[in-house]
């Protein structure tokens, strides 16, 4: 009796214990699957390496394609200075290896060494100011650099910079137009003596410490009517503030504004018009139009008057930007020359940080914007002073070596936490079905708003604008926005 009942025991046992689990739904694995589906551009999703499907406070808002692409990534410099002990070196032409040194071999023809800045990617020197190369050297050997275009020609740029008995030092700003510092390569010895030897030890790329003199602050004004009648309250905020400089949104009757831009004029405020949409892009005729009348209410009266012209057209929220870019930015940088060209007067543009990973026929887009424009403002939004410098230095290093000024944003709205999923296309077996395809988890991670804005930081806010940064071109903050300023003290 007592060996059935353990029996019995043993049998109920096993069979509770022993449970079959099943796969998880596409839910669990994509939370509110069935939204992400309904939105889902399939095109645009053949045609990604990846995808970023993005919540707001765990309700899904939307998907960020990222289009399959050759284009070769830059990897980030150590800042403010980065060392390549026995860089790899690769002879061309009648160069060989002799003893642990480079020299010229027989035959005729050039005689050269590629200097590989890194494993698996360019190089991006636009925060740099200058790289010195370290060995020792005989014979006559020049300094040449070769960027992405250059290096998929075969070709380099040579420099007017020769190497002494133990190397040399490059200033990198005077081949900003020729060079695209953000994607550089290699370096390449040419020697151009009939003998010579080459032994690199090391290749430094340096920053100066330079830090840029505290400079008087900006602030956006969106909403243009709530200053119509209270315009000295208005700038009697924005005096307490030590702001001296207002980006004013403004429509198609600019003239209404005058009256606020005297009472800032009297404390030495000066006010930009501002206007921009990502529809502009593809309609522009309001845009131009509108910097037309600014432009001529400037040149036909001496009284009190708007100092330039600044642009937020932000064209990637496009819906059809991934499908479309190139011909989108293209069509953007177009709009800025003509921008530019119509309104003859001081124009401001308004960029992402993250425009210095962008190319147009090959090209920076970032360096092409900062050339048309007078003034470069960047969407800097973080909250961690070690971040933003890594998040703008590439725009404050090009500018300044463009002789450019650029200003910082800074985010003061509430700007809630995102939960990104990034999934990339699955070989073979996929978990997760998305637009006909089969999917897998790369990563799975939350962005905090704290990160971003000072909405919940303000009393931070003071230390954090003392920042210093290390760039000539710096020209002070942005604040985003005067609608935003309730607790700043």
């Amino acid at each position: 009796m007592k060996m059935f009942i353990f029996a019995t025991f043993f049998a109920i046992v096993t069979t509770t214990t022993c449970l079959i689990t099943s796969a998880p739904s596409q839910a669990e694995l994509l939370p509110q699957h069935s939204h992400v589906e309904n939105s889902v551009n399939k095109k645009l999703l053949q045609e990604s390496s990846s995808v970023d499907v993005v919540y707001s406070t765990e309700t899904y808002s939307h998907i960020e394609y990222q289009k399959k692409t050759s284009t070769t990534d830059s990897t980030e410099p150590t800042f403010p200075e980065h060392v390549i002990v026995r860089p790899t070196a690769t002879p061309f032409g009648t160069c060989q290896m002799v003893k642990g040194t480079f020299q010229r071999g027989t035959g005729k023809g050039y005689c050269g060494i590629v200097l590989k800045l890194s494993p698996s990617a360019a190089l991006n020197l636009a925060a740099m100011d200058s790289l010195k190369i370290e060995g020792t050297f005989s014979g006559r050997w020049r300094l040449a650099l070769a960027d992405r275009p250059y290096h998929l020609r075969d070709e380099n740029l040579p420099t007017d910079c020769t190497l002494g008995l133990y190397g040399a030092s490059l200033d990198l700003a005077p081949h900003i137009q020729k060079l695209d510092l953000t994607r550089v390569i290699s370096l390449v010895l040419l020697l151009d003596s009939l003998e010579g030897t080459a032994a690199v030890e090391r290749i430094k790329f340096s920053r100066s410490s330079v830090v840029a003199n505290k400079k008087p602050d900006a602030i956006w004004i969106w909403n243009n009517r709530a200053i119509a009648g209270h315009e000295q309250e208005v700038v009697e905020r924005l005096t307490s503030l030590s702001i001296k400089q207002v980006y004013l949104q403004i429509d198609d009757y600019p003239g209404r504004l005058l009256p606020f831009v005297a009472v800032a004029k009297k404390k030495g405020i000066a006010v930009w018009a501002l206007d921009g949409d990502p529809e502009y892009v593809r309609h522009p005729e309001a845009l131009l139009r509108r910097i037309r009348k600014v432009a001529d209410l400037i040149h036909s009266t001496s009284e009190p008057n708007f100092s330039g012209f600044q642009v937020d057209i932000e064209p990637y929220l496009n819906k059809d930007f991934a499908l479309k870019r190139e011909q989108y930015l293209a069509t953007y940088l177009e709009l800025l020359d003509n921008l530019k060209k119509q309104g003859d007067l001081p124009l401001s543009v308004v960029v992402p940080f993250w425009f210095d990973s962008m190319y147009v026929g090959g090209t920076s887009l970032l360096q092409k914007v900062i050339e048309i424009a007078d003034e470069l403002v960047v969407m800097s939004y973080r909250t961690d002073p070690a971040e933003l410098l890594a998040v703008a230095r590439t725009e404050l290093g090009l500018a300044e070596k463009l002789s450019k000024p650029v200003r910082l944003g800074i985010e003061l709205g509430r700007i809630p936490d995102e939960r990104h999923i990034e999934l990339v296309p699955a070989v073979g077996q996929g978990e997760i079905s998305l637009g006909g395809m089969l999917w897998k988890k790369k990563a799975d991670y939350t962005v905090s708003g704290n990160r971003i804005s000072f909405r919940n930081r303000k009393l931070e806010l003071p230390g954090y604008m003392a920042t210093p940064i290390p760039f000539r071109s710096f020209d002070g903050w942005v604040l985003h926005s005067y609608e935003e300023l309730d607790g700043i003290k």
